[in-house]
C-alpha cells in the first residue's frame, strides 16, 4: 500500500511544497490563536467563563 502511494506521489510536480505549506498555514493560524487569546479583555473571557452557569438568559453571549 505504502509503495502505491509512494509512486504517485513521486509523479507529482513539486509535491515536496505541500508539507512545507502545510506547516506554515499551520504556524499562521496557530500564532492568530494565540495573539487573539493573549490579547483579549478579561471582562469578555470572564463572561464567557460563566455563561454555561448563567441563570439570566442573555442575547448578548458573543459579545457582553
Amino acid at each position: 500500500m505504502l509503495k502505491f502511494i509512494k509512486h504517485h506521489l513521486n509523479t507529482i510536480e513539486g509535491v515536496d511544497l505541500f508539507p512545507l505549506l502545510a506547516f506554515v498555514i499551520f504556524l499562521t493560524v496557530f500564532i492568530a490563536a494565540s495573539l487573539l487569546v493573549l490579547t483579549s479583555d478579561r471582562r469578555r473571557i470572564k463572561h464567557l467563563e460563566e455563561l454555561p452557569f448563567s441563570d439570566i438568559p442573555t442575547d448578548r453571549t458573543l459579545h457582553p
